[in-house]
């Protein structure tokens, strides 16, 4: 994402996009290009684009897969951006990223006339002094058009993905190009100093960036606390069967930890629609917590209700360690050490999968060994990062 983080710099810059004039800088790597290069093209011309890239100050990655020595054959989303900061600063219209007839005489022009700064023909953004980036509408726009540029980072990985497990990403494609335009729509706008209207450009091309993320079969973080939410949600319907059916004299003040737990995700789905992820997941938590309080209350008039509770609750203990690993993997950045993680992932939701079908079967012991080692393998997961 480092490499985003710098396209942003340089579009909300002036001064940075000053800087981005043609200089000699873009005639240190010199490449022969006979075809259009865009998203999944691969080649040697593809790694001499990056090289070129690199060397002219357009930086493809900061570090590691297309940084500077480390460039590749493969066109994907970060080499994308880095074309459209490119063609942005060399009056390529439109700036989407697709380096194709057009672009490849600019960089011939560019590469054969070294010394003699080349006219500016329709330039993108023609402002006598950079915008004022310090009121309110300039920070917004700025904050809008960031997260923006994450999530098309985050669509172009997610289908590059699907493209690799063989998927259809023709849906996805076409959203990804849409928010492209957007976000070049915002950077315009915004210097224009037209902050407003680069904030709502920049807000459509989150939007159509979440539908191509989504189409290409990701799930964003609205997706899973909402996953969450109802999965805590049918929890507290099974406790509430559970707590009616019971004789115990402690019904009632199990009853009274559900009502409690019923508040907390009233709440969830409130912070829900307010997007505010994080809290409707903390709500979904306490919830969850009271449901097992109330279940703990209810008296074991046997050992084998008893084995059951203690079942129900090795499980739901199983479930929230798999969710925290799952959060601490969506939130790691790109090392190698994920794959490890996700495959011991998978290990514990097997040994779920286990628990869960011991459980149905009334044999609560089998359930609560597997829930246990479910539960290791997803803190071994998230100890893995």
């Amino acid at each position: 994402m480092k490499s985003y983080s710098l396209m942003l710099g340089a579009v909300l810059s002036f001064a940075a996009l000053a800087a981005f004039a043609p200089t000699n800088a873009q005639a240190a790597v010199l490449c022969s290009f006979t075809r259009d290069l865009t998203v999944g093209t691969v080649g040697e011309d593809v790694r001499c684009l990056q090289q070129y890239l690199n060397g002219a100050g357009f930086i493809v990655s900061a570090s590691g897969v297309g940084s500077p020595g480390h460039e590749t054959t493969e066109f994907k989303g970060l080499t994308q951006t880095a074309v459209m900061a490119w063609q942005a600063a060399n009056g390529v219209n439109p700036a989407t990223g697709y380096f194709g007839a057009v672009s490849r005489a600019k960089y011939v022009y560019l590469t054969t006339v070294s010394s003699v700064p080349p006219p500016v023909v329709n330039p993108p953004v023609v402002i006598p002094n950079p915008p004022p980036t310090t009121s309110s509408a300039a920070l917004n726009a700025q904050s809008s058009i960031k997260k923006a540029i994450e999530q098309i980072k985050d669509a172009r990985d997610q289908i590059d993905d699907a493209k690799d497990d063989g998927k259809d990403t023709g849906y996805a494609d076409r959203e990804i190009g849409d928010a492209n335009d957007d976000l070049f729509d915002a950077i315009d706008s915004y210097f224009r100093n037209n902050f407003d209207d680069a904030k709502e450009s920049a807000d459509n091309a989150y939007d159509n960036a979440v539908d191509a993320f989504e189409d290409a079969g990701g799930k964003t973080d609205d997706d899973k606390a909402e996953d969450y939410v109802d999965d805590v949600n049918d929890k507290l319907d099974d406790a509430r069967d559970t707590v009616d059916d019971s004789t115990s004299k402690n019904a009632n003040k199990a009853g009274d930890k559900l009502d409690d737990a019923e508040d907390y995700i009233d709440d969830a789905y409130d912070a829900l629609d307010d997007k505010d992820y994080d809290g409707a997941k903390a709500d979904a938590k306490k919830a969850l917590a009271l449901i097992n309080d109330a279940l703990d209350l209810l008296d074991s008039s046997s050992s084998s209700s008893g084995d059951k509770t203690d079942a129900k609750n090795a499980i739901n203990d199983a479930k929230d360690a798999i969710y925290d690993a799952e959060d601490a993997i969506d939130d790691a950045d790109n090392n190698d050490d994920i794959d490890e993680a996700n495959d011991l992932l998978d290990k514990a939701y097997d040994k779920l999968d286990d628990a869960e079908d011991s459980y149905d079967d009334e044999e609560y012991d089998d359930a609560i060994d597997y829930a246990q080692d479910a539960e290791d393998y997803a803190n071994d997961a998230e100890d893995a990062l």
